[in-house]
């Protein structure tokens, strides 16, 4: 346990994989730096930091920079955030499925969804997919 609370052990075990952060302490799970490095190596691991980061813009934005597949994990609110979406469905168009429903009507995100990744049309709404 004394590893899960070392501020530098835990850097430096995230830095090399992010998932890592789900075995740090509860405060260091809530320390921004880690958060930003865990998600920096890997998206997905946004869903492991403290719930106070998990509602940080920052840490949504580099979670989805880093994989758009992190677009599942992060909170709601950020699902339906313009700038978090498009980066996530420009890497990685099946992201579109996790976007909230009014967004997904948005011409600019379901072009570059289906851009990325032609297959996420099937997750494009009908009355996009008449133009």
């Amino acid at each position: 346990d004394a590893f899960k609370a070392n501020r530098d052990i835990v850097l430096a075990a995230v830095a090399n994989d992010g998932f890592a952060v789900r075995h740090a302490s509860d405060a260091l799970r809530a320390d921004r730096e880690v958060a930003l490095t865990a998600v920096r190596t890997n998206g997905s691991a946004v869903q492991y930091v403290a719930g106070c980061l998990a509602e940080d813009r920052e840490v949504a934005l580099t979670a989805v920079r880093s994989s758009g597949a992190a677009l599942r994990y992060v909170v709601p609110k950020f699902r339906s955030d313009r700038e978090v979406v498009l980066e996530a469905v420009r890497s990685y168009g099946q992201a579109l499925k996790f976007v909230d429903e009014q967004l997904r009507c948005d011409e600019d995100v379901a072009l570059a969804a289906v851009t990325s990744d032609f297959t996420a049309f099937q997750h494009v709404p009908l009355a996009l997919k008449a133009n």
